[in-house]
C-alpha cells in the first residue's frame, strides 16, 4: 500500500515536469515571453535617461528612490523636481505591473486552454 502511494507522488510530478516542459517549448509562449520582455525593457529606457535607475524605482518607494538617483547640489537644491521623479516613477511601475499581469494572464489562458 505505502508503496503504491509513492508510485502515485511520483507519477503526478512526472506529469507536472510534462507539462511544463511541454508550455515551455510551446513556440507561442516563448514568443510572447520574449515579446513582453523586449517590449518591457525598451519602453523602460525609454522613459527613464538612465535605464540603471529602474531597478532602483521598482525596489524602493518613490521617496527612498528619489534620493538614491538624484544627487543634491551644493545649494541644497536636487537635479530634478520632486513631482516630474514621481510621475516618472509612476509610469515605470504602472508599466512593469502590466507587463507581470499580462505575463500571469497568457500563462493562466495557456494552462487552462491547452490540451
Amino acid at each position: 500500500m505505502e508503496k503504491n502511494f509513492w508510485y502515485g507522488i511520483a507519477a503526478i510530478g512526472k506529469h507536472i515536469a510534462l507539462y511544463l516542459e511541454s508550455i515551455f517549448h510551446n513556440s507561442s509562449f516563448l514568443g510572447f515571453i520574449l515579446g513582453v520582455f523586449v517590449t518591457t525593457v525598451l519602453i523602460g529606457f525609454v522613459l527613464t535617461e538612465n535605464p540603471t535607475h529602474i531597478p532602483l524605482m521598482l525596489r524602493y518607494s518613490s521617496f527612498v528612490s528619489f534620493h538614491k538617483i538624484n544627487a543634491r547640489h551644493p545649494n541644497g537644491t536636487f537635479s530634478m523636481a520632486y513631482t516630474t521623479f514621481v510621475n516618472l516613477y509612476t509610469k515605470i511601475r504602472i508599466l512593469f505591473l502590466v507587463a507581470l499581469i499580462t505575463f500571469f494572464i497568457m500563462v493562466g489562458t495557456i494552462t487552462l486552454f491547452s490540451k
